[in-house]
C-alpha cells in the first residue's frame, strides 16, 4: 500500500478519535446538564441544520475529484468552485432560517419548545459553519486531504470546549449555537491561511458569473447530480431514523435512541477513515487492487471484527455506567443498530474506491434503494414495534440495498468473483469479532463493571489487531526480502 496513503489515514485517525472522545464528552454533558426531552427538542433541529451541505447539489465533491485528477485545469476549476459558493453561501443563510422558524411553528403547535429566536440563531450559527465548511473541503481538491482532517480535529476540540463552557454558565440549551460558532470561528481562519499558502490568488467571495462557469456548470452537472442524490440517500438513511423514532415515539424514546445511534456513527465514522482517505489516490493514480484496494477491503474487515466483538459485550454497561439506565437503549435496539453498522460497514471501503473511479451513479442508484427499503420497513415495523423497529427496518434495508451489491460493483471494476471476494471478507470479520468477543469478556470477568468495561473493549480490540497482525507476519515469512521497514510494513499490511 502507498505509505503517502498512511500519513493522511493517520491524520483522518487522529480527527476521528478527537471527534469520538469529544463525542463522549459531549454525551456526558447532555445527561449532566439537559433533561432527555430539552435534548430531544435541540436533536431534531441539529439534524436539520446537518441538511444543509447538501445543498450544494454535489458539486463541491465532484470539482475535489475533477482537480486531482485534471491538474492542468486547476486554475479554472477553482475560480469556477468560488462562485458557486459564494452564491451558494447566501442560499445556506436563506435555508437555515427558514427551516428553524418551521420547526419552530411545528413545536409551538404541539406547546412545546423554546422561543423562535433561540432557533433561529442555532440556524445562524449552523449556517456559519457549513459555509466556513465548504471553503475548508477546497483542501481536498487542492492536494491537502490531511489539512482539512487536521482541521475537523480542531474543530472537534472547539465545540466541545465551547458546550462545556455555555452548560456550566447556565445557559442550558443556548450552548448549542454558542459551540457551534467556537467551532466554526476557531477554524475558519486557519483554512484561509491554508488554502492561500497553496494557491495564493484564490478568491473567497466572487459572485460575478459568465460564460465559462455556466459551461463547467453544465459539464459537471449530472455527476454532481449523481453525487448529489448519492450524499442526501447516505444522510438520511443516518438521520432519518432517529426522526422516524421522534414521529413514532416520546421525545425521551427519541432522545435514547438518538444517543445510541450517535455512539455507532462514530464507530462508524472512526472503521471508514481508511477508505476514506483512499479515493483521492485512486482518483490521482488509478484502481491497484492488489497492492491497494483488497488491502484495505481485508483490514476493514478485520477492523469490523474487532470492535463489533468488543462493542457487542461492553457498549450497553459502559453507557449505563457513563450516562445511566435512563438514558440507554434496550437490547433490541442496541443488537439492530450494530447489524446494521456491520451490513453497510463491510462494503463502505468498495463505495469509496468505486468513487475513486468516477463511478458515481452505481455508488448513487444502491444507495437509493437501500434509503427506500429502510425507510419503508422502518415506518411499517416502527408502528409495530416502536424504536427496535425502527433500527431493525433500517438493517434489512442496509442488507437488501448495499452489502452485496456494492460489492459486487468493486468486483466487476477490480476483475474479481464478487462470491470469494465476500468470502474472504465475511471469513475474517467472523475470526475477528469471534477472537474479540472472547477476550472482552474474559477481561470483564477480571476487571469488572464500571469504568473498567473500556479496559474490557480496548483489550479485546487491540487482542484481536495483534493476532491479525501475526497471522500477516506469517502468510508475509516466505516473501523475499524488501528494502525498509516502510516497505515491509506495507507488505505485512496486504497480507492481512
Amino acid at each position: 500500500m502507498r505509505l503517502k496513503y498512511f500519513h493522511v489515514l493517520w491524520l483522518r485517525i487522529f480527527s476521528i478519535s478527537s471527534a469520538l472522545l469529544t463525542g463522549f464528552l459531549s454525551l456526558k454533558l447532555y445527561s449532566h446538564y439537559l433533561t432527555p426531552d430539552q435534548y430531544g427538542m435541540v436533536l431534531v433541529a441539529l439534524v436539520i441544520i446537518g441538511y444543509l451541505p447538501m445543498l450544494d447539489g454535489g458539486f463541491r465533491t465532484v470539482v475535489n475529484r475533477a482537480l486531482l485528477a485534471e491538474p492542468q485545469q486547476r486554475t479554472e476549476l477553482i475560480r469556477f468552485s468560488q462562485r458557486f459558493y459564494s452564491w451558494f453561501s447566501l442560499f445556506v443563510l436563506a435555508a437555515a432560517l427558514l427551516g428553524m422558524g418551521a420547526y419552530w411553528e411545528l413545536l409551538r403547535g404541539k406547546g412545546v419548545g423554546e422561543a423562535v429566536g433561540f432557533f433561529l440563531v442555532l440556524g445562524l450559527a449552523g449556517s456559519v459553519g457549513v459555509i466556513g465548511m465548504a471553503q475548508a473541503d477546497l483542501l481536498v481538491g487542492l492536494g491537502s486531504q490531511g489539512h482539512l482532517f487536521l482541521l475537523l480535529a480542531i474543530n472537534s476540540w472547539l465545540m466541545v470546549g465551547g458546550l462545556w463552557a455555555a452548560l456550566a454558565l447556565g445557559l442550558g440549551v443556548w450552548a448549542f449555537p454558542i459551540a457551534t460558532l467556537c467551532g466554526s470561528l476557531g477554524i475558519y481562519p486557519i483554512a484561509i491561511w491554508m488554502i492561500r499558502a497553496l494557491e495564493p490568488k484564490v478568491r473567497f467571495i466572487e459572485f460575478r458569473l459568465g460564460n465559462d462557469f455556466w459551461t463547467r456548470l453544465k459539464r459537471f452537472r449530472s455527476d454532481a447530480w449523481a453525487c448529489f442524490r448519492g450524499q442526501i440517500s447516505v444522510f438520511f438513511l443516518y438521520t432519518i431514523d432517529v426522526v422516524l423514532v421522534g414521529v413514532l415515539c416520546s421525545p425521551e424514546v427519541a432522545a435514547v435512541y438518538g444517543i445510541l445511534a450517535k455512539m455507532f456513527a462514530m464507530i462508524r465514522n472512526f472503521l471508514q477513515a481508511a477508505g476514506e482517505a483512499a479515493w483521492p489516490f485512486v482518483a490521482e493514480g488509478g484502481l491497484d487492487n492488489q497492492r491497494f484496494g483488497n488491502p484495505l477491503l481485508r483490514i476493514n474487515a478485520w477492523c469490523y471484527g474487532a470492535v463489533l466483538g468488543s462493542v457487542s459485550v461492553t457498549l450497553l454497561p459502559f453507557l449505563q455506567w457513563f450516562l445511566g439506565k435512563s438514558w440507554t437503549a434496550s437490547a433490541a435496539v442496541f443488537y439492530f443498530l450494530m447489524a446494521r453498522t456491520l451490513a453497510a460497514g463491510l462494503a463502505a471501503p468498495a463505495s469509496y474506491l468505486l468513487f475513486g473511479l468516477g463511478e458515481v451513479k452505481t455508488i448513487t442508484k444502491y444507495l437509493q434503494r437501500e434509503l427506500i427499503a429502510g425507510t419503508v420497513l422502518a415506518f411499517i415495523l416502527g408502528k409495530k414495534f416502536g424504536a427496535a423497529g425502527v433500527a431493525l427496518g433500517f438493517a434489512a434495508g442496509s442488507l437488501l440495498g448495499t452489502a452485496w451489491p456494492l460489492m459486487a460493483a468493486y468486483a466487476r471494476s477490480a476483475q474479481l468473483r464478487a462470491d470469494q471476494l465476500m468470502a474472504h471478507l465475511w471469513a475474517r470479520f467472523a475470526a475477528g469479532f469471534c477472537l474479540s468477543f472472547l477476550a472482552a469478556e474474559i477481561v470483564l470477568g477480571i476487571v469488572g463493571p464500571g469504568w473498567r468495561v473500556v479496559i474490557a473493549g480496548l483489550s479485546g480490540f487491540a487482542g484481536t489487531l495483534l493476532v491479525a497482525f501475526f497471522f500477516s507476519l506469517v502468510r508475509n515469512w516466505a516473501a523475499p526480502a524488501v528494502a525498509s521497514r516502510p516497505r515491509l510494513m506495507a507488505e505485512i499490511l496486504q497480507k492481512l
